[in-house]
């Protein structure tokens, strides 16, 4: 059957009824925001939702970004963010946000509906950073590096370890904060960010529990649970031998946690580094690293086993020992959940360490 030029084109017509029109608006026509912040509200409203906004300037290499911080009050996380789309004249995007700061005055039940409504967002990536704000997330934002020329990029560069690669850094990304904080064995983890001399100070982590952050951790339990969750590839040990205080740099540390069949907690940490500095001029020979190399490993676990002890203190559970034990067991969640209640306070740990030290650093 052959059709004619007209009935071809009366059949692309009506084909052409049938396409959807773009319904996308152009980029000049969007403001795009780069972090939230999420507060407890006044006595008023429940909740202060706060938006970092970016202002693209027209030669970005020689004049550093602006930004628009709008915070808004309302009783409804949605309600705050359509006040704030109200006083922006163009289109507010999340689709950039990888930043999303919480404030420490939150109470459990806003976790929950916080966590609740960042991922029924379709336009708030879940690969975006989760992070607690001290004393609030609306001062973190409004604050600004001297080195930042894209707002927000300072605390980016230092979650996604493009920038730097703290070993005080504990990042959690938004799936992970939310699949960890419904999981019934494994707690979550935030990293505290706060103003401090004038550049954001990111060194201590807060552990949650039932939606509520439950215990803060030093700085130096916050390295050491770095080093048992994701292992380090930078830093720095001290130790102490002969009276001559040592730093030895690390190379790679690694850690693999296992739950024995007789309840029992094993930790193994393989640590590789070198001895960098030292307090005394006396000369490191080959002969002594096994001697530093065994105080290091002393120093190590001790420090692990008053770390691990603290958690089992605080019932909070970031290793997922209750994790790994439900995974053993077939009872119903209810039951696994009572009966790891009651064993995790008396749970032993064996904690080995193996720190394997390189010939002495040499100043060329």
């Amino acid at each position: 059957m052959k059709f004619s030029i007209w009935q071809c084109l009366v059949c692309t017509l009506l084909f052409a009824f049938l396409l959807n029109g773009c319904g996308y608006k152009e980029v000049d026509k969007r403001s795009f925001a780069t972090s939230i912040g999420i507060d407890k509200g006044s006595e008023d409203h429940r909740f202060k939702v706060s938006v970092k906004l970016a202002i693209p300037q027209s030669e970005a290499e020689k004049v550093a970004e602006e930004f628009q911080l709008i915070t808004k009050e309302a009783d409804m996380l949605s309600e705050a963010v359509q006040q704030i789309a109200a006083e922006v004249e163009k289109t507010l995007d999340f689709g950039h946000v990888k930043v999303i700061v919480l404030g420490e005055q939150l109470k459990a039940e806003d976790i929950f509906v916080v966590k609740d409504w960042l991922q029924r967002r379709r336009d708030i990536q879940n690969i975006s950073f989760v992070s607690l704000g001290k004393p609030s997330a609306e001062e973190v934002l409004a604050f600004k590096s001297r080195g930042e020329n894209i707002p927000a990029n300072a605390l980016i560069l230092a979650m996604d370890y493009v920038g730097s690669e703290s070993q005080y850094i504990l990042t959690q990304h938004l799936f992970e904060f939310s699949s960890k904080i419904e999981e019934t064995g494994l707690d979550p983890v935030l990293p505290l960010i706060e103003i401090k001399n004038d550049t954001y100070n990111i060194n201590q982590a807060v552990v949650f529990k039932h939606h509520h952050n439950d215990m803060l951790l030093s700085p130096e339990e916050t390295r050491y649970l770095h080093l048992l969750t994701n292992g380090l590839k930078e830093g720095a040990f001290k130790t102490e031998h002969e009276e001559t205080m040592l730093m030895m740099s690390i190379d790679k540390a690694a850690a693999r946690i296992s739950l024995e069949a007789d309840d029992r907690a094993l930790i193994k940490v393989d640590v590789k580094g070198k001895v960098e500095e030292q307090s005394s001029p006396k000369l490191i020979q080959s002969a002594d690293l096994s001697k530093i190399a065994e105080s290091m490993e002393e120093k190590i676990k001790n420090d692990l086993t008053d770390l691990v002890e603290k958690l089992q203190d605080n019932a909070v559970d970031p290793l997922g020992f209750g994790l790994k034990y439900r995974a053993r067991h077939w009872n119903s969640t209810k039951t696994e959940e009572e009966e790891w209640k009651r064993l995790y306070p008396e749970l032993k740990y064996q904690i080995n360490v193996d720190v394997d030290l390189k010939a002495p650093a040499v100043i060329r």
